[in-house]
């Protein structure tokens, strides 16, 4: 299954190209799209997918204008051992 580019993600990646270099930014959208794509899986498997996708977009969109690079490095390192 392919996700498309939806309204959500399009605001994250102007944020995310504007404030960060671009191969971080690009790094972070594809961690965004595996945890979409992951959490599309756990939920239908569990019967609770609008849930788990809900929970990732909320910790996505918390963080989404943060620039400390040490602090991003941070939460990718979270979001993949969450994986």
């Amino acid at each position: 299954m392919r996700l498309g580019l939806g309204t959500g993600l399009k605001k994250i990646m102007l944020t995310l190209q504007t404030a960060l270099p671009a191969e971080l930014a690009n790094n972070v959208i594809r961690l965004y799209c595996e945890c979409l794509r992951r959490a599309k899986y756990v939920g239908h498997k569990q019967h609770y997918t609008e849930l788990v996708v809900d929970m990732v977009r909320q910790q996505f969109k918390r963080h989404m204008h943060e620039t400390n690079l040490e602090e991003i490095q941070k939460l990718k390192d979270d979001a993949a051992r969450g994986l």
